[in-house]
């Protein structure tokens, strides 16, 4: 068998070798290759587990075309690194409540309770003895 017939790739990895082509060329030449073995590992795993292959194909879609506009957004307006980093951490951060709604909800409610809990206790706090002590001061 030939070096060609055996570096064959499926339609499905030229699919998405195509769909790299969004990204700026200086990405691609970094990262194409680790993100189509990912990919593809990841579509191994689903259908050995016999999840939705269609539902990874509609992530990776909707991931590369979200993930190559903010790159090239990158390119277009350039930032302080910490600004990028802030971004990257808050886009990771909000993909990742979006695939957990449950977690999502204990969070919020979590931070809701906090925030509530803060202010009723600044509340007491303000009413008997920052305002008791400045009625009594006078």
């Amino acid at each position: 068998m030939s070096n060609r017939s055996r570096t064959r790739r499926s339609l499905g990895e030229r699919f998405y070798a195509q769909l790299l082509r969004l990204y700026p060329l200086e990405f691609r030449e970094r990262y194409a290759r680790p993100m189509a073995d990912f990919h593809r590992d990841r579509l191994r795993e689903a259908k050995r587990a016999g999840h939705s292959v269609f539902a990874i194909w509609v992530r990776a879609v909707f991931d590369v075309l979200a993930s190559a506009v903010a790159e090239h957004l990158q390119t277009v307006i350039p930032g302080e690194p910490v600004m990028r980093t802030i971004a990257h951490d808050l886009g990771y951060t909000a993909r990742g409540l979006a695939r957990r709604p449950t977690f999502t909800l204990i969070v919020v409610a979590t931070i809701a309770l906090g925030v509530g809990a803060n202010a009723a206790i600044f509340s007491v706090v303000d009413g008997i003895l920052l305002k008791a002590a400045s009625v009594s001061a006078r």
